[in-house]
């Protein structure tokens, strides 16, 4: 049994020395530009202009709900009642609360992520900040200038604008020198 080297202590050709850990860059070390705090800035702005607008459009416009909750009813083949109307109200209210709670942490997590170097957060505000984009013009296109699309045009205007903060050349340098130092990180 005194032969036996168990996994937790060293084998008999061990000095008792470690080698020198490798030297790290630390991603302190690299410097965050002012654009990627700028677009991290109006990334937080369009999230919150996109919830304002999703709580005031859907959660206290009664007349929207009232009619999505008949429409719903109707569509499924189903007579409304008083209790049964409130209650569909009541969920309806809950599931949008929650979609906006959800919506709201993500993209406060993508936002952060992009500002800590991640392209691929980069990348995903990208997408949303043109289906932003897309969803402002085609509601220009179908209801005109209405007063409730000052709303989609400034959470287009924000996204838009971190967009092209992102991608400046200072920043794009950012991102490239963070991955540069996760891949010297996995080559190890």
């Amino acid at each position: 049994m005194d032969n036996v080297v168990h996994p937790n202590q060293p084998g008999d050709d061990w000095d008792g020395t470690l080698p020198p850990a490798p030297p790290l860059t630390p991603a302190a070390a690299i410097t965050r530009p002012r654009s990627v705090d700028t677009a991290f800035q109006l990334s937080l702005a369009s999230t919150a202009v996109g919830a304002v607008s999703t709580v005031v459009t859907m959660l206290f416009d009664t007349e929207w709900l009232h009619q999505t909750t008949r429409q719903t009813f109707s569509d499924a083949g189903l007579r409304t009642t008083g209790a049964e109307f409130d209650a569909m109200i009541d969920m309806f209210q809950i599931a949008i609360g929650l979609g906006v709670v959800v919506f709201v942490g993500l993209f406060v997590l993508f936002a952060m992520k992009m500002r800590a170097g991640r392209n691929w957060a980069r990348i995903v505000i990208t997408v949303f900040a043109g289906i932003s984009g897309v969803s402002f013009l085609s509601g220009l296109a179908t209801a005109g200038a209405d007063l409730s699309l000052m709303w989609s045009l400034a959470d287009a205007a924000c996204s838009l604008a971190a967009v092209v903060y992102m991608f400046r050349p200072e920043s794009t340098k950012y991102f490239l020198a963070h991955r540069e130092l996760r891949l010297r990180r996995y080559q190890r």
